[in-house]
């Protein structure tokens, strides 16, 4: 069985806790849409929102360490959040164990993903694990999208693992999971398939396009410290150049993307 965790922010470390709650209402119906009725739902917060969905899959886990001390410095609140985000990837990847699940998946909770992964799992549930290597951007509230290949390099919503193979990193005492060093590195995207190279366990591309990263809506943690920080040169070719590419690739929304990822 999939386990999904989606850590979700604070009211106070969020720009409009009504659109976090929103976006998030979204994701979770989203997940909530798995084709295959046997997956659970961790949802790690400091507090519930008020939203009018629900599912019987699904359950909260409300923690109560401290809320990340916000200073006003792009870069310091940027790990501050990532260090917040990366605690409550931590209480749901433990929690998870008491459904006893073949794999886990960490959902970011502004993004949407296919219906059809828990299916996939439960038809390969002895494999390593996958990371989602096709999967699209979209920005929010609009009429386009757009294919994104190497896509686990670009979203934290990219790898389903093999419950065993992440439980030993668990050891890590909670109070020192942070942004700033090697004891998240699990949870990070762009390093999590180096580490289960490393331990003969490597983790295959998911065969189909496996989700969409939420862009446009004001609340994103890594495009809100991108807009304040101080571009570089590189900083602005790589912003031009990536708008241009997306033109080059854009298609509708269509009604099928629509009902697989719930947008």
């Amino acid at each position: 069985m999939l386990v999904f965790v989606i850590p979700l922010k604070s009211r106070a470390a969020s720009r409009s806790w009504s659109t976090v709650s929103a976006l998030f209402e979204r994701t979770l119906k989203s997940v909530c849409r798995q084709t295959a009725s046997n997956f659970k739902v961790v949802v790690v917060c400091h507090e519930k929102p008020a939203i009018e969905f629900d599912h019987e899959n699904v359950e909260y886990s409300v923690v109560d360490f401290p809320l990340p001390d916000l200073i006003g410095d792009p870069t310091e609140d940027r790990l501050r959040k990532e260090t917040d985000h990366a605690k409550k990837l931590w209480v749901g990847s433990v929690y998870a164990e008491s459904f006893a699940p073949s794999h886990v998946m960490h959902v970011d909770a502004d993004d949407c993903i296919s219906r059809n992964l828990a299916a996939y799992v439960n038809e390969n549930s002895q494999h390593n694990g996958w990371y989602v290597d096709k999967g699209f951007e979209y920005q929010d509230s609009g009429k386009t999208i757009y294919p994104k290949s190497k896509f686990y390099t670009k979203c934290g919503t990219s790898n389903i693992v093999r419950y065993d193979l992440i439980k030993p990193l668990f050891s890590t005492p909670l109070d020192r999971v942070s942004a700033r060093d090697d004891s998240a590195f699990f949870m990070r995207h762009k390093l999590q398939r180096g580490y289960f190279d490393s331990i003969g366990s490597p983790l295959s591309p998911l065969p189909f396009p496996g989700a969409v990263y939420i862009t446009g809506h004001g609340d994103n943690n890594y495009l809100e410290y991108f807009a304040n920080k101080k571009k570089t040169l590189l900083d602005l070719g790589r912003l031009y150049g990536g708008k241009f590419r997306k033109r080059m690739v854009a298609r509708q929304v269509t009604e099928e993307l629509q009902v697989e990822f719930g947008l």
